[in-house]
């Protein structure tokens, strides 16, 4: 048989969430992702020594057990684009559903301009529709209401009404419904996925993947996700390289975001980045095969760094809300073209340590790292794709 190169640059990736935990999904050419460069698979192992003795000081071979796969990839932060007034579900749906990410439907009512008094977390009605507000849109010239637990139906210059604030305002276009991710913590809601790495023809299934990722938003870039998923171990093969079927909606960019901190608009940030931090917890059993049944999520310590320009204590005092312990509403908007838009929102974010001052070409700038804590619960970061 003729040898022939593997090439680095031959890659694919299928991801699809499973019915039943470990078993094989069968993802198709529909569920293919886009892969970025640096996208690596890494089996992993525990040689178990052997203490056999004899009369030479030859070492003896191991045997390995616990066996296990991992995949480590970045993928583009990007909508799934529109079927009609439905917004579809973005390509990264297995993946953020196998960290932990409970997917939900959303509605997005536009309005002609910014909506004015409304309160995150109260009811909202207009129609024959009402849900709870999440978050107002000002931003990238798209403003609306975000909403969820939505019950009836909203419809084009219906006029909505605040619960508690009593604010209104009127629709000016047909409502979208979207997804938005955000945390779980029951076990029963925790999904896991099959994944299928192609590299030039090797095949790695991974069955029972969960993981943890992060999200980096870089100025005037794309948004880019780096998960971390482990699955079990299953022998790689080799298979006929398949063709992926791939969106080729390009991702939006990290601009004119209406980016708030706590009500604040900070000036100069270069970078804003999220981290789910997942702690997965391997699931050992001695009647699994390879010793290992799979994988679970056990907790998560969220977090969030951003890097603003120092402004005026009088306008903005980092130090006096780290002092008091002070939360603080960080949201942004990814994208302006409906079903390709993705809102950022992390409700109580709180300094995890003392603002820290640097230099930026000779101006002043803060790095600012938070905790992300949660209102009313598995609700401490948010992706609401609209």
């Amino acid at each position: 048989m003729l040898f022939r190169d593997k090439l680095t640059t031959r890659q694919a990736l299928f991801a699809k969430i499973e019915t039943t935990y470990g078993e094989d999904a069968a993802p198709t050419a529909a569920d293919a992702l886009m892969m970025l460069s640096g996208a690596t698979v890494n089996p992993q192992g525990e040689a178990v020594a052997n203490d056999r003795i004899s009369s030479t000081l030859s070492p003896v071979a191991h045997v390995n057990g616990k066996l296990q796969s991992g995949y480590t990839g970045r993928h583009e932060l990007r909508g799934g684009g529109l079927d009609g007034t439905a917004v579809r579900r973005p390509e990264t749906d297995a993946l953020l559903r196998a960290c932990a990410m409970r997917a939900e439907a959303v509605v997005f009512v536009p309005t002609a301009s910014s909506p004015a008094d409304f309160t995150p977390g109260e009811g909202v009605s207009g129609g024959s529709g009402s849900g709870t507000l999440v978050a107002v849109v000002n931003a990238h010239g798209v403003t609306g209401l975000l909403l969820d637990a939505v019950t009836g139906a909203f419809a084009e210059a219906d006029t909505l009404t605040g619960a508690d604030s009593a604010a209104t305002c009127a629709a000016s276009a047909a409502p979208l419904t979207g997804w938005q991710y955000r945390p779980t913590s029951e076990a029963g809601d925790m999904e896991s996925a099959t994944l299928h790495v192609y590299l030039d023809g090797h095949r790695h299934a991974l069955p029972g993947a969960r993981g943890t990722f992060s999200l980096e938003l870089p100025s005037a870039a794309p948004g880019i996700f780096n998960f971390t998923l482990s699955g079990r171990y299953v022998r790689p093969v080799e298979a006929t390289q398949p063709v992926p079927a791939l969106d080729a909606t390009l991702p939006p960019l990290a601009v004119a975001m209406g980016l708030t901190v706590g009500g604040y608009a900070p000036h100069g940030v270069t970078s804003l980045s999220f981290e789910l931090a997942n702690t997965v917890t391997r699931d050992e059993d001695l009647n699994a095969p390879d010793g290992v049944r799979g994988f679970s999520v056990t907790d998560r310590t969220p977090t969030g760094t951003l890097d603003p320009k120092a402004d005026s204590l009088d306008s903005d005092n980092p130090f006096a809300a780290w002092e008091t312990g002070e939360t603080a509403r960080i949201q942004a908007l990814v994208g302006s073209r409906a079903g390709n838009r993705v809102l950022v929102l992390a409700p109580a974010a709180q300094h995890a340590q003392a603002p820290a001052y640097a230099d930026r070409e000779g101006r002043t700038t803060y790095t600012l790292n938070f905790e992300l804590k949660g209102v009313a619960g598995d609700d401490e970061l948010r992706l609401i794709y609209f």
